[in-house]
């Protein structure tokens, strides 16, 4: 991994977020240079620092449903970065990535939910069917059970200061 292309990339998000344009831009530069890594598990400050710009694009424009769809995505591939060190963190993750996709879903029309929200949404839908053994409504409804529980947490910016040794 290019060390300069990282720190270009961390000094962009130090300046501060000015719009929602920018907290996404920052956000899934952040997830492109963590996802280069050769293991997840070395990406994971670079997934803490996107999850926080996504949080802050939410903040910025809760309206706007792709900003959920790129949180859901962040701390998926952050449970899975911290997963074989902290299985608790992971789990917790994981829950906020449901909530975060299944809240943009949920307060977005179907004709103009973003292709990249539906997708995320309907592949932590998948999984939570799949780890649960739940059929196509109750996989809903936990999803839902899942939003209520932890989108607070999941949009609180912070749930990864306050575990950031992970």
């Amino acid at each position: 991994m290019d060390t300069d292309k990282i720190e270009q990339t961390l000094a962009l998000v130090r300046e501060g977020t000015k719009s929602w344009e920018d907290a996404m831009h920052r956000g899934r530069m952040l997830v492109e240079v963590a996802t280069r890594e050769a293991e997840i598990s070395q990406g994971a400050p670079l997934l803490r620092d996107a999850v926080q710009q996504f949080q802050d694009a939410v903040g910025l424009d809760r309206d706007r449903d792709e900003s959920y769809g790129w949180l859901a995505r962040a701390f998926r591939l952050l449970a899975q970065a911290v997963r074989e060190r902290d299985p608790d963190t992971a789990a917790m993750y994981l829950s906020c990535a449901c909530a975060a996709a299944w809240e943009g879903k949920s307060r977005t029309e179907p004709a103009t939910l973003s292709v990249f929200t539906k997708q995320e949404a309907k592949s932590l839908l998948a999984w939570i069917r799949a780890t649960r053994r739940l059929g196509p409504t109750e996989g809903e409804r936990e999803m839902n059970t899942l939003r209520v529980e932890f989108l607070t947490t999941a949009l609180d910016p912070d749930t990864i200061g306050g575990v950031a040794g992970s």
